[in-house]
């Protein structure tokens, strides 16, 4: 009876194997191989293809049926059904040591984020003072040659004042030569209560009509004299005055422009006060 249990075995594995105990040739041999061979390669790569996309499908479905479960249970998953391959794929002490350099990443950083900060401050600081550097240059140029041109404004009132009273002393010596003539006209003459008009119109009646004629001529010439010197001396006042009135405006435009002067440097001493100060604070 057992020997009959044996030879039913073996039938049975014979037939599952698919054995054939007929010999075949080496030719048989080497093409069923070369044929065989091949196509059961493309299938075993096929399948593992095939099962490699089924797997990923078991764990993405696993992963979303647990995250099912967390939002459908109020207690907090268990610690089993956590996936097993999240923390074996994490290195704990690579992670650590990748966080610390961050870290040091990051505080470098932030020092080279404040220096910049503090430079670029430090600079904005440095353009505004050469700003106003620059301002107070231009502004000294401009106050340089306006005082220059009260120099030379000066120089010329001198001048024009001198020239007026060379003018004034001429005017005088005339006015007196004048008296003098109307002195002697009047002496000349037979009536003293005649004027000088009325004894121009005297005809020639006597010896001294000539030497009258020559002190009228005189005098009017004195005349003209004095008239053309009074003109001058009214239109020398008339340009003193304006340069006067000049002056006195320059003058107080530069008044005005060296206080606005005082004014920014002042505050230029406080801006640079307060940024000496803010840089010791940093």
């Amino acid at each position: 009876g057992g020997s009959d249990g044996i030879e039913t075995s073996s039938d049975d594995e014979d037939s599952n194997f698919n054995y054939d105990p007929t010999a075949h040739s080496d030719d048989e041999i080497g093409g069923f191989i070369s044929t065989d061979v091949v196509a059961s390669a493309a299938a075993t790569k096929a399948l593992v293809e095939d099962l490699q996309q089924l797997l990923a499908r078991n764990q993405r479905l696993v992963q979303d049926t647990k995250l099912l479960i967390y939002a459908a249970s109020d207690a907090p998953l268990a610690p089993d059904l956590a996936p097993p391959d999240l923390s074996a794929n994490i290195d704990i002490h690579s992670q650590r040591q990748r966080t610390q350099e961050l870290e040091a990443q990051n505080k470098l950083l932030q020092a080279m984020t404040a220096h910049h900060l503090n430079e670029r401050t430090t600079f904005d600081a440095r353009q505004r003072e050469r700003i106003e550097m620059a301002e107070m240059a231009t502004e000294e140029a401009r106050m340089w040659q306006v005082r220059h041109d009260l120099v030379s404004q000066n120089l010329a009132l001198k001048f024009k004042n001198t020239t007026l009273e060379s003018y004034q002393e001429k005017y005088e010596e005339c006015e007196k030569a004048r008296k003098r003539l109307e002195v002697r006209l009047m002496a000349q003459t037979d009536g003293t209560d005649r004027t000088r008009e009325v004894f121009s119109r005297i005809p020639k009646v006597d010896d001294d009509d000539d030497i009258s004629q020559i002190t009228l001529q005189c005098a009017a010439e004195l005349d003209m004299q004095l008239n053309v010197l009074k003109e001058l001396s009214r239109t020398q006042t008339m340009r003193i005055e304006t340069m006067n009135d000049e002056h006195a405006k320059l003058r107080l435009d530069f008044a005005q422009h060296i206080h606005v002067m005082k004014t920014r440097v002042v505050q230029l001493e406080a801006s640079m006060n307060r940024q000496h100060e803010r840089i010791a604070s940093n």
